[in-house]
């Protein structure tokens, strides 16, 4: 009860706290407004660019590190992405080769340490679309199509997220890329 009769009072506090903060910047743009319109025109023009200048400055300053925040970014998804591809063509190898890449603790430590980068670096969509491909796992009984179709979905999340345009790209053309030529009738439509 004591708890929440503190949090009421601090909540008002706040309140009272913003609408005075709001009431003094009025005021002092209300003022401001007031001696500006009764300066001389040297003087606005001298505000009015100081004030284009001061915008200026933010502006770069916001945008380049936004920019740096992207470039960040796009690096660790790369690596994240690229640890995917990684395991994926390891996966096949291993098939190939008739051993269950899945007993591999080593397979599950890169499992776990993609699922992690996932979680911090991945879109929304990527996230979504790897979730998919989690549940549909790699069930040896199921239609080929079925699970290439779920790897191809998240590789062009994939590529999506790092900015690439697969408009162009035809159904299954990243599984294409990782099939000998002579198993690419597998995957036409």
């Amino acid at each position: 009860m004591m708890a929440k009769k503190v949090w009421i009072l601090s909540s008002l506090l706040v309140l009272l706290l913003l609408g005075g903060a709001i009431y003094i910047a009025y005021w002092a743009v209300a003022e401001f407004l007031k001696l500006y319109a009764q300066a001389g025109s040297d003087f606005k023009l001298g505000v009015l660019t100081a004030f284009i200048s001061l915008f200026g400055v933010v502006w770069s300053v916001i945008y380049q590190r936004r920019k740096e925040m992207l470039s960040l970014q796009f690096e660790r998804k790369r690596e994240a992405y690229s640890a995917f591809f990684d395991m994926l063509f390891d996966f096949v190898d291993a098939n190939k080769a008739g051993v269950d890449p899945l007993t591999d603790p080593s397979f599950q430590e890169k499992w776990t340490d993609l699922t992690k980068n996932m979680m911090i670096w991945g879109g929304a969509r990527t996230i979504n679309a790897f979730n998919i491909f989690q549940t549909g796992g790699t069930d040896p009984g199921e239609d080929l199509k079925s699970t290439s179709g779920r790897v191809e979905r998240l590789m062009r999340e994939f590529r999506a997220d790092l900015g690439h345009n697969d408009r162009q790209l035809k159904p299954f053309g990243l599984t294409k890329l990782m099939v000998r030529g002579d198993e690419h009738h597998k995957f036409d439509l």
